[in-house]
């Protein structure tokens, strides 16, 4: 996982339980970077200053700009299971039905 551009740092770190990806831009100026990460794919980098998540990582290179002497530590987590909502009502309710199984909103007339 070594970047092309020379004016970057990158390595990764890990233990049983976290792994951390640190990348530093060595340079005064802005600094584009693709890493090859797809060893890491579908993990989601978290930043863990901020805690803001970055798109998942894929089979591509991931690609980032860096300003003049910025860094990022990043966690790179599993992507979360996706959310499921379960629901008793059935389209085919009856309109009371769904009246007693939805919450009802009344908004004055305007």
């Amino acid at each position: 996982m070594w970047p092309q551009n020379r004016k970057i740092l990158a390595y990764v770190r890990h233990d049983e339980t976290t792994t951390i990806l640190v990348l530093a831009n060595l340079s005064q100026q802005v600094q584009p970077v693709e890493l090859d990460l797809s060893a890491y794919q579908g993990m989601i980098p978290r930043e863990m200053f901020g805690q803001t998540a970055f798109p998942a990582i894929g089979t591509a290179p991931y690609f980032l700009a860096m300003g003049p002497y910025a860094f990022y530590c990043f966690a790179l987590q599993p992507a979360p299971e996706p959310a499921v909502i379960w629901s008793d009502v059935v389209l085919s309710d009856t309109p009371a039905a769904l009246e007693t199984a939805l919450p009802v909103l009344d908004l004055p007339d305007n």
